[in-house]
């Protein structure tokens, strides 16, 4: 069946809440109970416009929530816990921190490094398993690899 897209954000809206949706192809799956057909890349874009974002739970699953009803963690204690769990690796190049990370991970683990605010850092880019760190100036660099990999 064809519905509207806001009928459809407000669907997904209402899996999220009532169930632990840990991935995009559930959601699929949870619409076409509802007689609605949706494909991955759309469930992606709807997800972004609702504000849907992936949070660990009590369980140290990562599920959806939205950003209204995600919990208030310390980024701190959150980096520390996907780094021990996602991080595969840590290098720079000039002044840029490269995140190796296991696939699927990194734009979470970056939505955290963003959260923590540093003066040194001037944002993130992240792809599937790699997250690159912009850092301000490059003398600034060796010291926020060091911080960073200590977490390792």
């Amino acid at each position: 069946m064809r519905i509207s897209k806001k009928r459809r954000q407000e669907l997904i809206k209402k899996i999220i809440h009532e169930k632990k949706i840990s991935n995009q192809f559930q959601i699929v799956e949870e619409l076409q109970k509802y007689g609605v057909k949706a494909v991955q890349p759309t469930i992606a874009r709807d997800l972004k416009e609702i504000g849907a974002v992936k949070v660990m739970d009590e369980s140290g699953n990562y599920v959806y929530k939205l950003l209204d009803e995600a919990p208030v963690i310390d980024p701190w204690k959150e980096l520390k816990r996907n780094f021990k769990a996602f991080v595969e690796g840590i290098d720079k190049a000039g002044n840029l921190i490269v995140i190796k990370t296991v696939p699927g991970t990194a734009s979470g683990i970056a939505r955290v490094i963003d959260r923590l605010n540093l003066e040194e850092i001037v944002g993130t880019l992240a792809g599937d398993d790699t997250i690159f760190v912009a850092v301000r100036d490059a003398s600034l660099c060796d010291e926020l690899l060091k911080k960073l990999s200590t977490i390792l």
